[in-house]
């Protein structure tokens, strides 16, 4: 009779289901960085870090706005995530900025616990991921199905948008994020639209689309906020801003960090 040869898998000794990585990976970094940091790349690298620039910049303000907190604390957070994840992502291709996930998440923890309460949920978060490297987890990531990756950020990023109706109508926003309250304060305020603001948002909207579209390299969408920025700055339009942002940039303030808060918060908890 004739007997199949044995599978080459079946030959292959098992590999763990977990392999723990005290180095959290930072050892086959090394590599990545050398390619990184070449001359012959850095000038690329670096046009298209400013083209990039311009959504990660609205989007942190965005949030800002939404969790009542100073801008500057977070351009700070996207300032410092953004370089923490290019330096250990570990390819020389990887893109970072606040995500939307988070940033609607991180959002209703700020609005229920104060920066206190997010200055804390962050720091778990930070702990909890760098567990579960050391663990060596993230393989399992493949696992997951692109599909419903795709869906989650759509769906993540059509809360977003309408979060952001309000402003881009010259409407104060309302005090629930939720759903619901959006649409019955837009609705119930309608009338209250500043062409201005519309104007201001559309923009932005249609130069950041026609930036990604044919002018991938250029820094359009940066250059969008700019002159917005500089008109209702200039020209003293009557549009919603953010107090701190001017002021903070021209004086050099740098954000605090709440200490004291923080540890008041944990031990009411």
């Amino acid at each position: 009779m004739y007997e199949a040869p044995p599978s080459r898998l079946m030959n292959e000794p098992r590999k763990p289901v977990l392999t723990p990585r005290p180095d959290l990976g930072f050892r086959a970094l090394v590599p990545v960085w050398r390619e990184m940091f070449r001359r012959a790349t850095l000038r690329d690298d670096a046009l298209a870090g400013v083209a990039a620039l311009g959504p990660s910049f609205a989007l942190a303000l965005l949030a800002a706005q939404h969790a009542r907190l100073p801008a500057t604390t977070a351009l700070s957070c996207a300032v410092v995530g953004s370089a923490v994840v290019a330096l250990a992502g570990g390819t020389t291709l990887g893109l970072s900025g606040p995500g939307l996930a988070m940033s609607v998440a991180l959002v209703h923890i700020a609005r229920d616990h104060g920066a206190p309460g997010l200055a804390l949920a962050g720091a778990i978060c930070g702990l909890l991921q760098l567990l579960l490297g050391w663990i060596g987890v993230g393989r399992f990531s493949k696992l997951v199905p692109l599909t419903v990756v795709h869906a989650f950020t759509f769906g993540m990023g059509a809360l977003l948008v309408l979060q952001s109706v309000p402003s881009a109508l010259g409407i104060q926003p309302p005090t629930d994020l939720d759903t619901t309250h959006v649409i019955d304060h837009v609705s119930a305020h309608l009338a209250d639209t500043r062409l201005h603001a519309v104007a201001m948002a559309a923009f932005c909207g249609v130069a950041t689309w026609l930036g990604a579209r044919y002018a991938r390299r250029a820094p359009v969408a940066l250059a969008a906020v700019a002159i917005c920025a500089a008109v209702t700055r200039f020209a003293r339009v009557d549009v919603p801003t953010l107090p701190d942002l001017p002021r903070a940039f021209l004086l050099g303030q740098r954000p605090g960090f709440p200490a004291q808060e923080v540890t008041q918060f944990a031990e009411r908890r």
